[in-house]
C-alpha cells in the first residue's frame, strides 16, 4: 500500500470496511483486534451506546470522522466483489 495509507494489520482494514456502512455491535465485528488497532490509530471509537434494540446499552463500534474518511478512498480505490 501506498505511504498514504496509515499502517495497519490487514484484519484492520476489513473492520473499516465494515464499520464504513454504520455502527457495530462487538459480537457483529469482524475482527476485535481489528477494531482495537483502528481505534488506537484515532480511526474508530466505541464511546456511545446503542439506545434501542437487541443490543440497547451496549458500546457502539463506529468510525470517527478521519476514519470515515480512509474508508470511503480505501473502497474506491479497492472495491469489493
Amino acid at each position: 500500500m501506498s505511504s498514504a495509507w496509515p499502517e495497519l494489520p490487514f484484519w484492520a482494514w476489513d473492520v473499516l470496511v465494515q464499520l464504513r456502512d454504520g455502527p457495530v455491535f462487538d459480537g457483529n465485528l469482524v475482527s476485535k483486534s481489528g477494531r482495537d488497532a483502528l481505534v488506537a490509530a484515532g480511526l474508530a471509537k466505541r464511546n456511545r451506546k446503542f439506545e434501542t434494540g437487541a443490543h440497547c446499552g451496549c458500546q457502539k463500534n463506529e468510525l470517527t470522522d478521519a476514519g470515515m474518511s480512509v474508508a470511503v478512498r480505501y473502497t474506491a480505490q479497492f472495491p469489493r466483489n
